[in-house]
């Protein structure tokens, strides 16, 4: 689910993975234990939190670079 890895024990992959490594500017990622207990503290509060952030980093974005359309490409 995360980067392609289907399940979370495929994180202990991801943190040395050296293509997240190098466009996260980190030497290490979360490891398997990191992302499940982020999994399971995740709340339907918790995701509104993210999608309210989500939602002011996109409108931070628009207003960087002026743009007045958007293109939709569906497959």
């Amino acid at each position: 689910m995360i980067g392609g890895y289907q399940t979370d024990s495929s994180a202990d992959v991801l943190t040395k993975d050296p293509i997240f490594q190098s466009l996260l500017a980190k030497e290490q990622l979360a490891s398997q234990p990191s992302i499940s207990r982020f999994w399971d503290r995740l709340s339907q509060e918790n995701i509104s939190q993210l999608q309210k952030v989500n939602q002011v980093l996109l409108d931070k974005v628009r207003t960087a670079r002026n743009t007045i359309e958007m293109i939709f490409d569906l497959d």
